[in-house]
Formats: C-alpha cells, structure tokens, sequence
C-alpha cells in the first residue's frame, strides 16, 4: 500500500493525521504523478525526496485575509521509508514545511495553469527535516542510498540534515515554479566525515493561445532545467538536465498527451560526457 491514513479535519487552522503518506516537503514530489507537467520528476528528486514515510502530523491552513494566507505542516516520523514500521536507532525523523501565500490565495500543489487562473496566485515555502538512520535517500520502493554512499552498518551511522526553499506562481494560463535544495549527510562511524548535496530546478509552462489566437487553446508548452551536485569525489562533477514538453489536455490532467525532448548530461571538468537525449511521446489516461 503506498497511501493509508488516518485524519482529523475539522478545523481549516488545525488538522491531525497518523499512517503513511507522501510527506509535504518539496512541491515537486507532492504533485500527484498523474498530475505533472513533464512525463517524470527532474533528476533532484531522486537526491532530496522523503517521499512516503509512517508517522504523524500536525498541519493546517490560515487565512486573515489578504497577504496572511499559510499553509503549515509539521511531522514526526519513523524515517524507515515506505513499509517500514519501526525506526532502526530509535531517533524518529523530524520534518516541517511553511508555506506563505502572499497575494492571499491558497495555492495547492498542481502543475499547468489548465484553469487560467484569472487573478494572480503565488506561494513561497521553506522546509526542512532531521533524521538518523542507515539510510541516506527514499522513494515510492522505499528506502535505499545515495551514490558513493553504502547503506549504514549501524541502525544510526548517518546524520542528514537537509532543507529547501521552493515557490510557485499561476495566472492566465502561465504557471511556473522551483526549488533549491540543500542536504547534508554526516557517516558517524567514519571520522564524522560529511558529504554535502546541492541542486535546484526551474521549471515553467504558458498556454499560448492567451497571447496568440492562431495557437490551439488545449496545448501547454512547458520548459524545465534541474542541476545538482552529486558529490562523486570529483569536485568537477555535475548533472543537468534540460527538458522541453508539449501538453495536449483533453480532460485536463485525466486525458492528456505530452511530447518531449530531455537532454541529461554529466559535465566533469568542463568536459561533457554521458550525454543522453531521449524523444517521447505519451498518453496519459486517469481514472
């Protein structure tokens, strides 16, 4: 099971759940697969994720009118990853999330401004976790490790420590969005020897045919660039990744087709090897 929860909403300001669930941290992963811009996720995901994890949680959403709009998420967690139900060293997994919605609108995790939001909406976040375990990266298969970086001997042989900043703005068919994201990792059994990940993403779509009649009015086109830093011992290292996508919405993001070219590199020294371009064509049916 990927999702199973237990919540409590009775109040908009103050709302409980307990299970397991996709914790709230960066807004890239909080949008529901079926509900991308870009056939995948970019190349950070896999590095900063929590992705799903079993715990609890304490979050809400203020509204005073006007630019005192927020959304909270504050979570105590087992840190074990999907189907993992108990912590190995003890120490839970502490994670949060403030979302500040400035021009006074609540602006959910979604991507495409299918709806063409007639009144600007936009969202500015930090968030952060705390945990110990063997494990130093998670995703929907559960729990696993960083490159160069082998699962823990001992059930608290990694301290991570990592944050991101992330924000998002729609209006009139035009939507975009990004993330910066920072991730320490410290092996305690090793000389307290740490290794440091940074990477970010940008990533944009309009819907041209607000400015130009000619253009179909069902099709998005979409453009992302992601970088980060892999810390393979070679200071000179760095992904990237450069994606463009053609989004034709028939049912919105429950029938749609994408077209996409994304071109993945790893730059050593000024030198680029490894580049991969790959040409896609999906559709997209949920039900």
């Amino acid at each position: 099971t990927l999702n199973a929860t237990i919540a409590l909403e009775k109040y908009d300001g103050l709302k409980v759940k307990f299970g397991q669930w996709k914790v709230e941290y960066s807004r890239e992963r909080s949008v529901s697969s079926g509900g991308q811009q870009m056939m995948d996720r970019s190349i950070i995901n896999r590095v900063f994720t929590l992705d799903r994890q079993q715990g609890m949680s304490v979050y809400g959403h203020i509204d005073e009118g006007g630019a005192a709009n927020f959304n909270y998420w504050a979570a105590l967690l087992t840190g074990s990853g999907r189907g993992e139900y108990h912590n190995h060293d003890g120490n839970p997994m502490y994670a949060g999330r403030f979302q500040w919605n400035f021009l006074g609108k609540e602006t959910g995790f979604k991507n495409s401004d299918i709806k063409r939001t007639p009144e600007p909406a936009a969202a500015v976040a930090v968030a952060g976790a705390k945990y110990r375990s063997i494990y130093t990266r998670f995703s929907s298969s559960g729990p696993g490790a960083l490159d160069n970086i082998d699962i823990g001997e001992t059930p608290d042989q990694y301290d991570v420590k990592q944050y991101l900043v992330d924000g998002a703005f729609f209006y009139q068919g035009f939507n975009a969005q990004g993330e910066y994201h920072e991730k320490e990792v410290t092996d305690r059994i090793n000389g307290n020897r740490q290794t440091t990940l940074r990477g970010y993403y940008v990533q944009a779509g309009y819907f041209l045919n607000e400015q130009f009649a000619w253009w179909p009015a069902p099709l998005e086109v979409a453009a992302r660039y992601a970088t980060y830093d892999p810390k393979t011992g070679d200071d000179g290292d760095r992904f990237y990744e450069r994606t463009l996508a053609f989004n034709w919405f028939i049912d919105g993001h429950n029938n749609k087709v994408t077209a996409e070219v994304s071109e993945i590199s790893m730059e050593q020294q000024s030198e680029e090897v490894g580049d991969r371009i790959t040409w896609r064509l999906q559709w997209d049916v949920s039900f």
